[in-house]
């Protein structure tokens, strides 16, 4: 699956791969330098399947 952050405060690698018949994978991600409180959308994106996730980046 591709990985995207609509935000520059949390990095995220640009691929996850699933192996067979697993419904879910760990990835690093990274998250920076804010001055306030964000809300940031970490997506996962295949051809047939979209999921979002919504992360919390503090000061």
């Amino acid at each position: 699956m591709n990985l995207s952050s609509n935000d520059a405060a949390v990095e995220v690698p640009a691929m996850v791969f699933f192996p067979a018949g697993s419904t879910s994978a760990t990835f690093p991600v990274k998250a920076g330098t804010v001055s306030a409180k964000t809300l940031v959308t970490v997506a996962a994106s295949s051809r047939v399947n979209n999921v979002y996730s919504k992360v919390t980046v503090e000061p």
